[in-house]
């Protein structure tokens, strides 16, 4: 080891792979103290810090020091050594950068590999590139349950969600708590349960191919048998015939046989497949910036909040404990702590649509992504490449003209001619143990010339299938011919370049399945766009070629829909028109066209005879040119639904705390649990509209629609809140009920288990239970509530994306029995509902009134009957006259309310059937 001038700092392991510099630190006691205050005071947050950075936990409780002196050690190591998604990077001195290890260099050519590796590395040179490169193997570490635990509850949101939940249970608000505290546990053992349940499978997946025995040759030792964990850049290896390794190798003796499924599409080298899965390319940063940037506004409008609580209640000489804890109460309001767990719902559901149609995701984050699709690549792969096929015949051609087909379903041999010799000898096949081994297809065309494996046909050399020369080539010698014949088998245009004349094209033949499939619309103009390679003394060029339409129009109305590819009007050239090109046109372009691009993408539509590699770079540069418009579709609803949740609670809230009130608990528990949480467990169960909109839905969270919607339901909700609670001061009837301590309201006599404010007579608020029982509480619970619902019911849009509300029948189940219970609560006149829920009694005559009036309601009392009869005679009372009855002797009046027909005398009867009207003004 070796030590600096001021001992502070020293190297391990001077020159070594594993190079690391030491630091001394020395724990101060001052530190330490002021570190544990620093820690009480933040209520354990410091701490939690110190956790996710442990280095400034060192850097706060010590100082530097001597190594001989110190008690806490930083180690860093020098070797600039990274590890992104399980690859290894080692910082390169001389190029300055980050340098890849564990591969070959790509400059060797094959005499290198002949000469420089063919006799394998010695023991030495293995260890040392071990050490640089690491083993080779695919390391899936499986972590603990504790260690997944620790992860998920130390989320942010999840710190945050625990203050919020210990802080309402602190003001007596148990139920809704202990239901998200519930909810959170269940959420976080799934996700620990899925994240474990993928690490193993994973594990398990990787796991048998890190330890296959290999047969390698060492330099100084000879053949060596070892695990392929322990294979390096440059070994040597051996694999019997019926063996076999995933691994990147060059084949340098004998030979291999390779699916030709593998030639089409992307490569995928040794492990990429894995790291895809353990490190999905990340979602596009916009679509959680948007939703932060939401969280953001709700948080700053909970810090307002909590200012206005702080200035109102010291204002009103609230002691400071309860003036903190009342503020710290409004400040959760807006932000609502079921928010991760209901996008997590919306997810669910759909995975489980997905399911149910065989398809399945290893990302379900990138679901929400999947309705802002605004292009599709279709790859017409696999027509070639499919296992299972067999040869049902071929073509020749004689004199310069195809001939019958021959059919191999028959059961006749091939006839002798070059087309059997190629079908003989161009293929890859090999003799193993007496049987034929190979692609799948060249034995089915091999076995359809009813040859044998025998020495009639020599192959001299053979020039293996390239993905890029899109062809394959062997030199055959015939037994008894003196000259050698070269056999050739690929892609139409490849092999018809070596023709002495081209027919066909394939372009074209592109453009009519286009066409025919309705890609291309039958009016459209097709361009064709032909690129060249530059020349000696030409530059590259590029050529634009109309395709004339040859094929009548289809006597149809044609409708085409813009699905946002161009911004321009159909019709004329803006986007009636698309381009075509071929894999060799692209590739020139890529190089030396490069301006075009952009430009030629956004009306591409064919893209012909293309290698993997120029797919993989159209795909790329289609990615650049929509980069950034993917954001969150199917939590929309959700997520607009809790933040005009978070606004109506926090109007509510904050008006009631002007009058030093509050809601109820179980008026909270209504809003909160039956109304918000059943809305997020259902909202999102509405199935997808069967048809496919020709229009994608908002692309972003803070689109104008999006927050025009979302501000001009909070005006309404303030507008709304703010007229019902200066309306209910202006009733007669109305009085502050915490003003007036001996003045209970009727249903005052059962106190609550809630605490508000009152103020006493010497000015000093002080908390009574009870007082949540006001006319502004019992005004504005109802009102909030309903804007809940209404905004469930707003933000729950069917068509063109969705089903119509009323198909998810369990939500509109919710939403019609929330409103009727609200609608139950605030006009039934039960003493022991509004005890409950904490009501004070509205004088609501009038409205009733009007409501009995409206709908026919009539009183059954005689007396209130007469009362309206006497109120609508204009004769009554009557003044100055006599009135005489009919026999001027026994006037009677009989009241059908008080006496039935069995109680009335006969004679008295019988002078009722006689009588008029007058009678009753006989009796008074």
């Amino acid at each position: 080891m070796e030590e600096n001038s001021k001992g502070h700092r020293a190297l391990l392991n001077p020159g070594e792979e594993n190079e690391l510099e030491v630091f001394g630190y020395h724990t101060q006691n001052l530190r330490r103290a002021l570190c544990l205050i620093a820690s009480t005071l933040t209520c354990g947050a410091l701490p939690l810090v110190f956790y996710w950075r442990p280095q400034w936990r060192v850097w706060a409780n010590c100082i530097p020091c001597p190594l001989q002196e110190a008690d806490t050690v930083l180690l860093r190591t020098t070797l600039r050594c990274i590890h992104v998604q399980k690859i290894r990077y080692v910082w390169n001195t001389v190029e300055k950068q980050f340098q890849k290890v564990g591969l070959l260099e790509d400059s060797n050519s094959c005499y290198d590999i002949h000469h420089t590796f063919g006799l394998g590395l010695t023991s030495e040179e293995q260890e040392v590139r071990r050490l640089v490169c690491g083993p080779n193997a695919i390391e899936v570490e499986i972590q603990p349950i504790w260690k997944l635990l620790v992860k998920q509850v130390l989320n942010p949101f999840y710190v945050f969600q625990a203050f919020t939940l210990t802080l309402w249970l602190s003001q007596g608000y148990i139920e809704y708590s202990v239901a998200i505290i519930i909810l959170s546990l269940i959420s976080i053992v799934l996700s620990v349960y899925d994240l474990r349940q993928q690490s193993v499978k994973l594990h398990n997946l990787v796991e048998e191919h890190n330890k296959v025995q290999v047969t390698t040759i060492v330099k100084d030792k000879g053949l060596q048998e070892m695990e392929s964990r322990l294979l390096v850049p440059g070994d040597i290896l051996i694999l019997p015939g019926k063996m076999s390794l995933p691994c990147d190798a060059v084949l340098i003796d004998g030979s291999c046989v390779v699916n030709e499924g593998m030639l089409t599409g992307y490569n995928t080298a040794k492990g990429d497949l894995v790291r895809s899965i353990l490190y999905p390319r990340p979602l596009n940063f916009k679509l959680y910036s948007d939703a932060f940037k939401f969280m953001v506004f709700l948080a700053c409008l909970g810090v307002v909040g909590f200012f206005y609580a702080l200035g109102v209640y010291m204002y009103h000489g609230v002691p400071p404990r309860d003036t903190v804890s009342m503020s710290l109460l409004l400040l959760t309001v807006t932000v609502p702590p079921v928010l991760p767990a209901a996008l997590t719902i919306g997810i669910v559901y759909a995975q489980k649509r997905l399911k149910k149609k065989q398809i399945f995701c290893i990302s379900p984050q990138r679901i929400n992504m999947c309705g802002q699709i605004n292009l599709v690549c279709f790859d017409k792969t696999g027509t070639l490449t499919e296992d299972g096929l067999d040869l049902w015949g071929t073509v020749p051609t004689a004199d310069n003209r195809f001939q019958e087909v021959h059919s191999f379903a028959s059961g006749k041999a091939l006839p002798w001619s070059p087309l059997c010799a190629a079908m003989a000898s161009c293929h890859s096949l090999i003799l193993l143990n007496g049987t034929i081994q190979g692609d799948p297809l060249d034995l089915k065309m091999f076995e359809g010339t009813a040859w044998s494996p025998v020495e009639a046909i020599t192959v001299l050399r053979q020039f293996p299938f390239s993905s890029s020369l899109q062809r394959m080539s062997v030199m055959a010698h015939l037994t008894g011919e003196d000259h050698v014949h070269v056999y050739m088998k690929g892609a139409p245009e490849m092999v018809a370049q070596f023709c002495r004349t081209e027919t066909g094209d394939n372009l074209q033949t592109a453009i009519t399945v286009a066409k025919n499939s309705e890609m291309i619309p039958q009016s459209s103009q097709v361009i064709i766009v032909e690129a060249n390679e530059p020349e000696e003394f030409a530059p590259a060029s590029v050529t634009w070629q109309l395709v004339e339409n040859q094929e009548p129009r289809r006597e149809k109305n044609e409708i085409c829909i813009n699905i946002g590819n161009s911004s321009a009007l159909d019709g004329g050239r803006g986007t009636n028109y698309h381009f075509a090109m071929s894999g060799k046109s692209y590739q020139v372009i890529f190089q030396h066209f490069n301006s075009l691009l952009p430009k030629i993408l956004v009306n591409g539509t064919i893209f012909a005879r293309m290698s993997p590699g120029q797919k993989s770079s159209l795909i790329e540069e289609f990615q650049k040119l929509k980069e950034g418009r993917a954001a969150l579709v199917s939590s929309f609803g959700v997520f607009k639904y809790l933040t005009m949740y978070g606004i109506i609670q926090f109007i509510g809230t904050s008006l009631l705390y002007w009058q030093l009130q509050l809601f109820g608990n179980y008026q909270y528990l209504m809003q909160d649990v039956a109304i918000t949480l059943m809305v997020c467990l259902t909202m999102s169960s509405t199935q997808a509209y069967p048809k496919l909109a020709p229009y994608r839905p908002a692309g972003q969270l803070l689109s104008p629609p999006l927050l025009l919607s979302v501000f001009l339901n909070s005006c309404f909700t303030c507008t709304v809140q703010i007229c019902a609670f200066l309306s209910v001061k202006q009733q007669p009837w109305y009085c502050e009920v915490h003003r007036y301590t001996d003045c209970y309201l009727v249903n005052q006599s059962h106190f609550s288990t809630n605490v508000s404010l009152e103020r006493t007579w010497n000015g000093n608020a002080t908390l009574v239970p009870g007082s949540v029982l006001s006319f502004e509480t019992t005004t504005l619970w109802p009102i909030t509530t309903i804007n809940c619902i209404t905004a469930a019911f707003i933000f729950s849009k069917g068509k063109p994306f969705r089903k119509p509300i009323y198909t998810n029948h369990m939500f509109s189940f919710l939403l019609l029995s929330a409103l009727g219970l609200t609608i139950f609560i605030t006009f039934s006149d039960f003493q022991d509902i509004y005890r409950g829920m904490e009501d004070a009694v509205l004088q609501n005559r009038e409205l009733w009134l009007l409501i009995k009036k409206e709908f026919g309601f009539y009183s059954k009392s005689q007396y209130r009957n007469w009362q309206k009869k006497l109120a609508e005679d204009p004769t009554w009372p009557p003044t100055n006259r006599i009135d005489y009855s009919g026999d001027s002797k026994n006037g009677a009046y009989i009241n059908g309310g008080y006496e039935s027909l069995e109680q009335i005398p006969k004679e008295k009867l019988e002078v009722e059937r006689q009588t008029t009207e007058q009678h009753f003004w006989t009796r008074l």
